[in-house]
């Protein structure tokens, strides 16, 4: 087979192993075109055995069985040869996932995954302004990374004269150029939730729950902050920890007793103000400013039903009625009925009741039951109705205290839920003192309030339950009640959002558990005390279609050391998976056919943000995979036509030490170590005269050490040894330090729910 491989001189050893059996053909083309070319540009792979070095990439396409790009900066090329037929491995048009970092954000974004803080500045006037008052920002660029890549901000000071060289490379358009900026993520900092009490509530598909009465089966209401979309979700981790002392926040608006890791779901108060559509984020409760806003409310989408189908039952005297009835009809007959009816077995009678005083109300009820194919008859204030086959459903419905709002009413559209609402308002209802807020009144049934409480969040809207003690007969909200238990009333208040002021938060002594659940919006519902509130809660190969398996689950500690497992998809944390399969459609969209790396941060809570995609061989690490993976031929070559391929590892861990040499930079290097070990010792940007190896001027990374084995301990044991093989002028061979805080990682990271 014929290997054509476009590099930009990083990866010669990669092509090396394309034909390092004898049985493959491998021409190299490294681009050294410019105005007055540098020989140094063409001079790597250069009497590599088995390799050509080719001056003309055009002239050999055709004679390639398959053309290999293993970096960036070239997939256009490729993009635009595999369109023409050609056989091509390389990312393609998959190369703007790394070159173009914003992008990858709305990718982060539109996947539904986690993603933190990040603004986008044009020009490098506006990037000293912002860093002035913002300290401890990770500064990015897109594209042209040579000059200087990201870099800590740690304040303005910290990098005032970095800003002061870009000032030079960018000269008179140093503001047209756009700077990413994103807020530094501590591993040990929590971003998500934090931790309820035990008394606080969760909104689920099944209803309100205790946090501790949750199971893995359980859909939990999440809030998408992307479109304020009310979206259930699985938890991916339940979590339990011991506080002796939480926040406890309370107000007429809100009830919160939660953890000081806490993050709430605010925007400020001017944002409230002056926009239209305020921006709610996720904030620590600790950086809260001293007044902001609290998100109650969501979008929910539903579904409209024009139909309702009452469930048939055995009736030997055939049908009475027809079975489908209007969904709009049936809404408004079924919330009178939740508010102010009844059934009794005698006769299977079902009862509707409203004041002879009310006309307007009584002709409503009237107009409703018109509608539907039940006869009925008024009997004083009574409306009734005779029907076996409409008692047997209410029946299911529950009776008195135990009433319960079907589960198709909460998976409506919000039009046909406000249907309801409405009914059941005009049934038992009635507004404040105040005029605007709505009072829904649900007697002696908590599962009734629970179940307005959820429809009112569903219609865009915020409910708060009260409760009142027994009060014998007295006057509430313009009704005469006789309260002799406990009642409940539910109250729609005018106001959709919850105000946090700080004066109001104050720390408590607990001593107890608290509880939370992390979902992939990371956002809850949760109540306490009835208010409810929105609460804040790997290296590889894709084939065009899929990820290749096994991939490279991997500790890289600043470009210093790495530290690899192979593992299958299955056994990826749960963090890092759920990054590629928000990935997965849209490289396969892409028709990404190559190698690619993500670098994610996962923090103490167990959440994996991504911070960067290589759409490539990832450096300089990758050298490994020439002896990692014994079918390294055979995988590239299948990875371009798009077919499948199992990797074949050489062992279960791998480990890479790069050793640098500052001489390298601008001077010739020769590489001296025993060649028994060129299996172990790897190299990059060389060339080969005779039997001696040189760096060719240009890159101080020159040799990389990997290792295989069956256990951390066994790779870094290798690599110990092999460090004081190798010989070249300036090279810095103290490095292990790099990898033994990579095994210190590994460890770290089981706390974070990451075995290695």
């Amino acid at each position: 087979m014929k290997f054509l491989v476009y590099d930009f001189n990083l990866f010669i050893e990669h092509a090396k192993r394309l034909a390092a059996d004898g049985k493959n053909q491998v021409f190299y083309y490294s681009p050294w075109q410019d105005a007055f070319p540098s020989f140094s540009k063409y001079a790597v792979g250069l009497g590599i055995p088995g390799v050509e070095k080719v001056l003309y990439f055009w002239n050999y396409i055709d004679e390639a069985d398959c053309i290999v790009f293993f970096d960036v900066y070239g997939n256009d090329l490729a993009d635009w040869l595999r369109k023409k037929g050609y056989t091509v491995f390389g990312a393609g048009k998959g190369e703007l996932l790394e070159n173009h970092r914003w992008m990858l954000k709305q990718v982060v974004k539109k996947a539904g995954l986690p993603l933190h803080n990040a603004v986008k500045i044009k020009g490098l006037t506006a990037l000293r302004e912002y860093l002035k008052t913002h300290p401890n920002k990770y500064v990015k660029i897109d594209v042209f990374r040579r000059d200087v890549d990201s870099f800590h901000a740690k304040n303005y000071e910290s990098v005032k004269l970095l800003l002061d060289e870009l000032d030079v490379v960018y000269g008179p358009i140093k503001d047209q150029f756009n700077f990413i900026v994103e807020d530094a993520i501590k591993a040990d900092e929590s971003v998500e939730p934090g931790c309820y009490d035990k008394e606080t509530e969760v909104l689920t598909k099944r209803g309100w729950i205790k946090f501790y009465e949750a199971n893995k089966d359980d859909l939990f209401a999440t809030l998408n902050l992307e479109n304020h979309k009310i979206e259930y979700q699985k938890a991916e981790l339940f979590i339990k920890k011991y506080q002796k002392e939480i926040y406890l926040l309370q107000n007429e608006s809100m009830d919160l007793a939660v953890s000081k890791d806490h993050t709430m779901i605010a925007c400020s108060h001017n944002d409230m103000i002056c926009h239209k559509n305020p921006n709610y984020k996720r904030i620590k409760i600790d950086d809260m400013d001293r007044r902001m806003y609290m998100k109650r409310t969501g979008i929910w989408e539903g579904k409209e039903q024009k139909w309702f189908y009452l469930p048939k039952i055995d009736n030997p005297k055939g049908k009475e009625y027809n079975e489908r009835i209007l969904m709009d009809d049936w809404l408004k007959f079924l919330g009178r009925y939740l508010a102010e009816g009844c059934i009794t077995k005698s006769g299977y009678t079902i009862l509707i009741s409203q004041s002879l005083k009310h006309k307007e109300k009584r002709e409503k009820i009237k107009d409703v039951l018109s509608r539907l194919p039940f006869k009925y008859n008024e009997n004083g204030h009574h409306f009734r109705i005779t029907s076996r086959h409409l008692y047997e459903y209410l029946l299911s419905l529950g009776t008195k205290e135990n009433k319960r709002v079907p589960d198709f009413v909460k998976e409506l559209s919000p039009r046909q839920i406000r249907i309801f609402l409405d009914s059941f308002f005009l049934g038992d209802g009635s507004f404040a003192s105040n005029g605007k807020t709505k009072l829904y009144f649900c007697g002696l049934n908590k599962k009734l309030a629970d179940d307005i409480q959820e429809l009112l969040l569903k219609v865009g809207s915020f409910g708060k339950i009260l409760t009142r003690k027994p009060n014998g007969w007295h006057k509430y909200a313009g009704r005469l009640i006789n309260s002799q238990k406990q009642t409940y009333i539910v109250s729609e208040p005018f106001t959709q959002n919850a105000i946090y002021c700080r004066e109001q938060l104050r720390t408590i002594p607990y001593n107890d558990y608290v509880y939370s659940v992390q979902v992939p919006n990371h956002t809850l519902y949760v109540r306490r005390n009835g208010k409810p509130i929105w609460s804040g809660n790997c290296d590889g190969f894709f084939n065009g279609e899929k990820f290749v398996e096994p991939l490279l689950l991997a500790f890289e500690i600043q470009k210093a050391s790495y530290l690899g497992k192979f593992v299958r998809f299955k056994e990826l944390p749960v963090q890092l998976r759920k990054i590629l399969e928000g990935l997965q459609p849209v490289l396969k969209k892409l028709d990404y056919r190559g190698a690619f790396s993500i670098e994610a941060k996962v923090v103490s809570t167990r959440t994996a943000y991504l911070l960067d995609m290589c759409s490539r061989l990832f450096a300089p690490a990758s050298v490994g995979y020439v002896e990692w993976i014994k079918n390294f031929d055979e995988l590239i070559y299948k990875v371009a036509k798009k077919e499948d391929v199992e990797i074949q590892p050489s062992a279960l861990y791998v480990a890479c030490l790069p050793l640098e040499s500052n001489h390298a930079n601008s001077k010739w290097v020769m590489i001296d170590f025993d060649r028994k070990l060129e299996k172990w010792i790897k190299m990059r940007q060389y060339c080969q005269v005779g039997d001696k190896y040189y760096a060719v001027p240009g890159l101080s990374g020159v040799v990389n050490i990997i290792a295989d084995g069956n256990s951390v301990k066994e790779v870094y044991n290798k690599i110990k040894k092999l460090v004081d093989e190798v010989d070249a002028y300036g090279l810095q061979t103290d490095v292990l330090g790099g990898l033994e805080i990579a095994q210190q990682e590994v460890e770290k990271a089981k706390s974070f729910g990451i075995n290695f």
